[in-house]
């Protein structure tokens, strides 16, 4: 007996006064919190420690892997995480501006050999294989330009008319390449960045047997896209001709170079043996220029290795978002309750001539427990009595409004050596302030939103096939 034009308006009303509860529920992030910078920091061992903006980021994450896969490493992918947000806020003017780190997939290893890689991360190859796979503070010369003996413009054909000539244009490019290489050597390069050519070939034969010769690495010219990266990461001053090197070489000073090297801390070339895939890797570790990561994500097999990578993302979209909202809620269907009995009781308070909107609060207050009996009835809890045993904490108020479902993957036992173990609870409830069960405040909002939304689209829907005539969005 309920007018179906009078419950899109009440619904999202509803949703606007929960949205209100959980914001005056939540906990703000401060200002200046930053997440661990370092792997061997220990997790904070206290149950009651403090809430500030370290803890919190990490609880977030912890509680955002939802993986079964990546349940048993969830502590180091929780501390991946939080770094990796760490570096990019280093590059970012605002939170509002953060970015999302790339991932890629290494089948063949354990799931705790997963890296973040401060720094950078191309598909390249290495181009001769008695290079050198491994560089520690190397200087990268990078060249926007095809290295070998400058070619007219035009097409154009050499014609050899004896063996003579033949070996003497032979033996001037020799020339070229020994010279472009030691000049590369002498102004201190020890690995070399190519620019692909479209019309020409980009490093010639020669050259490559010049560097190989000196130690120098040197990768398979790379498009344009990549070379911007790699300058802009590294903080290298593309060369514009190779002349330009063997000029620089012969001058003294690192200032009339009209270039300059990249630097980065380490260089690894991982071929495709090791990255167990069809594109060789090649890691910039520690690049000069902040703001810069990667994910190596190592697993048994390539769809272990993806499924993690795929879990990896969403925590890193949870805990951006949550930083550019500065706040998080109890997690563990705690926030729902509470907002499901403040609803209740801001329904009791509508007079007779609000009728239909109280209905509409109460029926939006109980879809709101679907969360925590979900999450009591798959921890294979008594549903009735949970959320009963829950509705009589939350209204009895005090540490009462900080309890949800004691779901056994939710409880964290952290331990001073940072590896955290699922653990048992008898009780159906368990505070979630101290077990750190944490989730975004923009998270739940958008969730109840989009449910408002959906069933209004279902009411319309309904609307339309019945001839009632609905209000205006």
């Amino acid at each position: 007996g309920i007018p179906v034009r009078d419950i899109p308006l009440h619904f999202g009303s509803a949703a606007a006064d929960a949205a209100d509860f959980a914001r005056g529920l939540s906990i703000s992030l401060p200002p200046d919190c930053s997440p661990f910078q370092s792997r061997t920091a220990a997790i904070p061992s206290e149950p009651h420690f403090q809430h500030n903006g370290d803890t919190l980021l990490y609880q977030l994450a912890r509680t955002a892997i939802n993986s079964k896969l990546v349940g048993s490493t969830a502590p180091t992918f929780a501390r991946l995480c939080t770094d990796a947000i760490a570096e990019l806020r280093r590059g970012s003017n605002s939170d509002q501006e953060l970015t999302s780190p790339r991932v890629f997939t290494i089948p063949g290893a354990p799931l705790d050999q997963s890296e973040l890689v401060r720094g950078l991360v191309v598909k390249a190859q290495c181009i001769h294989p008695s290079m050198p796979r491994f560089l520690r503070g190397p200087r990268v010369l990078v060249f926007c330009c095809p290295v070998q003996l400058s070619r007219p413009s035009v097409d154009f054909s050499v014609r050899v008319p004896d063996i003579a000539a033949m070996d003497r244009m032979l033996r001037e490019d020799e020339r070229f390449a020994k010279a472009i290489a030691a000049a590369a050597k002498r102004c201190g390069a020890d690995m070399v960045v190519v620019q692909e050519s479209v019309t020409d070939v980009a490093l010639s034969s020669s050259v490559v047997q010049s560097l190989q010769l000196l130690g120098i690495l040197a990768l398979r010219p790379l498009p344009l896209a990549i070379i911007r990266e790699i300058c802009d990461k590294t903080g290298a001053i593309p060369v514009a001709t190779p002349q330009d090197v063997i000029k620089a070489a012969s001058l003294s000073g690192a200032h009339d170079h009209p270039f300059r090297l990249g630097r980065c801390k380490e260089v690894e070339v991982l071929d495709s043996s090791t990255t167990g895939s069809m594109s060789p890797l090649v890691v910039f570790r520690d690049c000069s220029v902040p703001g810069s990561v990667a994910f190596l994500i190592r697993g048994a097999t390539l769809a272990a290795s993806e499924e993690a990578a795929r879990a990896l993302n969403d925590v890193i979209a949870v805990l951006r978002r949550a930083l550019q909202c500065r706040a998080v809620v109890l997690g563990g269907g705690c926030v729902e309750v509470a907002v499901s009995v403040a609803l209740r009781q801001l329904a009791d308070e509508f007079g007779l001539d609000a009728t239909v909107k109280r209905v509409v609060y109460l029926a939006f207050a109980e879809a709101l427990l679907a969360v925590p009996q979900t999450l009591a009835r798959n921890s294979g809890l008594c549903v009735s009595s949970t959320i009963s045993q829950l509705i009589a904490l939350h209204r009895r108020g005090g540490a009462g409004a900080q309890c949800g479902v004691a779901v056994e993957q939710l409880q964290l036992d952290h331990t001073p050596g940072g590896l955290t173990a699922a653990t048992t609870s008898a009780s159906a409830t368990a505070n979630m302030r101290d077990l750190g069960v944490v989730e975004g405040l923009a998270g739940k909002q958008a969730q109840w939103i989009m449910a408002v939304q959906a069933a209004t689209t279902i009411l319309r829907i309904d609307a339309c096939v019945t001839g009632i005539r609905l209000p205006p969005k």
